[in-house]
């Protein structure tokens, strides 16, 4: 698959040049040097989504950034992300990101995870690399209790690691379960915008009888995972948490819950400048209905 990324760059760029027109699928084949049937099926394959899907992605991207930082009108703004009708634009931008255009000037903040940046050839050799799981482990859960510690705090505060010291701490020395408590993550739509998440750090409930000083229990009712993991440096953290959430979450039946806990595994391998590794198992709940297509995407 590596070998494909390098005939797939030049086409990016042609889409890239053009986001207000419409794919001329014919074209973009043949700089890859495929026919136009094999094509579309490499292109998902390369880059995680139909050339519609990424074209469509790229547009609201796109326009968030006009919204936030023009005075344009919706009308003009449509139309310079390829949408005739500002009626297809809003519905399509609705869809993304769950609230119309003028709320979304009106917020002034961007919604990160759904922020669609184009693919760069460094992003696509990490996840043809290996190093990244593409189809995921699914998993279906009872209800589960944990006894732990929780904190609303800010992405990648270092007080995370006191709770990791305070859970092994209330666990007997030398359990194998004071090595390894477990980290949930979760965070409300309002606290996503302000870079803020709850971040519990707990152990299975069965291990006390009653909860120890100061200890949280947190529930967790019956719910299906997709688990994934990731291996190498933090640099290339974000593309494996992009690809998770943006092109994997993109397809199929079900999408990311993202108002139930996930679950991070963190370990090491090494330097952890270069060695780093997770795992992440993320609740699902079923898609909502697509929008309708959108002709000048297809």
């Amino acid at each position: 698959m590596l070998e494909l990324v390098d005939r797939f760059l030049p086409v990016l760029c042609k889409i890239e040049g053009d986001l207000g027109g419409a794919p001329d699928i014919d074209d973009l084949s043949r700089t890859a040097f495929f026919s136009k049937y094999h094509f579309q099926r490499v292109f998902r394959e390369v880059c995680g989504r139909s050339v519609g899907e990424y074209v469509r992605a790229r547009r609201m991207t796109q326009a968030s950034e006009i919204l936030l930082h023009t005075d344009w009108s919706m009308d003009r703004v449509a139309e310079a992300v390829g949408y005739q009708s500002p009626r297809t634009f809003r519905k399509a931008f609705v869809f993304h990101y769950g609230m119309a255009p003028a709320e979304y000037r009106r917020q002034g903040k961007t919604y990160w995870h759904r922020y669609y940046a184009a693919l760069t050839e460094g992003e696509l050799q990490h996840l043809h690399s290996g190093n990244i799981t593409l189809d995921p482990e699914i998993r279906e859960w009872p209800e589960r209790r944990f006894a732990g510690f929780s904190r609303l705090l800010p992405m990648d505060s270092p007080e995370s690691d006191l709770l990791f010291e305070r859970a092994r701490a209330i666990v007997p020395p030398g359990s194998p379960a004071a090595a390894s408590p477990r980290c949930f993550v979760w965070n409300s739509p309002e606290e996503r915008l302000l870079r803020m998440h709850h971040f519990a750090v707990v152990h299975d409930r069965s291990l006390f009888g009653e909860l120890p000083p100061g200890c949280e229990e947190l529930v967790l009712p019956p719910m299906r995972t997709a688990c994934f993991r990731h291996r190498g440096p933090m640099a290339v953290y974000e593309w494996s948490k992009r690809y998770i959430w943006q092109e994997w979450n993109a397809r199929g039946e079900w999408e990311i819950d993202e108002d139930s806990p996930a679950e991070l595994r963190f370990r090491f391998d090494g330097p952890a400048i270069s060695q780093a590794g997770f795992e992440v198992s993320l609740p699902l709940k079923r898609r909502k209905a697509a929008p309708p297509p959108d002709p000048a995407a297809l």
